[in-house]
């Protein structure tokens, strides 16, 4: 089946990657870096994602495609078996830096019904 991206889906990605710099997608083994004023991004994938998760990672790059946005570059994180993996080793956070930034973002995120 074709993933055609809704009203509700495209408004709610605006939402959620809204004034951030960077947005990580766990169940998609991604994070994305935006640079908004240029409306690019560069995507960081895990290593070996499943059949699920490149299906979640086509929706999300193609919502951002729809919403005017263009990626730069993707880069498969050797290595990385999830999105902690990818920040800590890639982007070099702290432990610290991730647990702080996932309470902020469960906090944080759009409400949509579709994931209570």
């Amino acid at each position: 089946m074709t993933y055609i991206p809704s009203a509700q889906d495209l408004d709610w990605t605006m939402k959620a990657i809204h004034g951030k710099h960077t947005w990580a997608v766990p169940s998609g083994g991604i994070v994305l870096t935006f640079e908004h004023n240029r409306m690019y991004f560069s995507t960081y994938v895990k290593m070996n994602p499943n059949h699920k998760e490149i299906d979640l990672i086509d929706r999300v790059l193609l919502n951002l495609a729809v919403l005017g946005y263009k990626e730069e570059k993707r880069v498969i994180c050797e290595g990385a078996n999830s999105v902690d993996d990818i920040v800590m080793n890639i982007m070099r956070w702290s432990e610290d830096d991730v647990e702080s930034v996932k309470e902020n973002s469960l906090r944080d995120r759009p409400h949509d019904a579709r994931f209570d």
